[in-house]
């Protein structure tokens, strides 16, 4: 396993247009694909009205997901991000709405949501690499803060 830095998670996540976005309704666990495209430091969704939509309202923090592997399963890679979601409310630019201009709500109702990504954590994995992590191992990995003000970014104090 290797840890990835934030240049190699921004590539990679390039590369691919589904993931899984982490909520929490009713205060259980819930995973749903969704088409993304990066902006910035960002992670845009568009989708259509209902739970992801109410959570961007309501400014959920949430964990996205992406990971891809080659075609011959040798090496394998996953990103993900945590942050709070939002509603966005400005303009967005056309490359970027024709990149999500995909799935059931192509041509209904949708609502682009961003993740402001305020913690970032990639690894890679090479089947001639070293056998897997234990559990101690893998929960030192370091985890790449993205905003140098990540803690207030997402309203929580260092005192919490």
């Amino acid at each position: 396993m290797r840890i990835l830095d934030a240049e190699e998670c921004a590539l990679l996540l390039s590369s691919t247009r589904v993931g899984r976005l982490a909520i929490t309704e009713r205060a259980l666990p819930v995973l749903m694909p969704v088409v993304f495209a990066c902006v910035n430091s960002d992670v845009v969704f568009g989708v259509g009205p209902g739970l992801v939509a109410h959570a961007a309202a309501a400014g959920q923090i949430v964990c996205f997901e992406a990971d891809g592997a080659d075609s011959e399963f040798t090496t394998m890679w996953s990103v993900a991000m945590t942050g709070p979601l939002s509603v966005v409310d400005m303009p967005l630019d056309k490359a970027v709405t024709d990149r999500l201009d995909v799935g059931p709500w192509k041509n209904g109702s949708r609502v682009f949501v961003r993740l402001s990504v305020a913690l970032c954590n990639g690894r890679s994995w090479t089947a001639a690499s070293q056998p897997m992590p234990s559990p101690d191992e893998e929960s030192s990995s370091p985890t790449i803060d993205v905003f140098d003000t990540a803690t207030t970014k997402v309203g929580i104090s260092a005192s919490e």
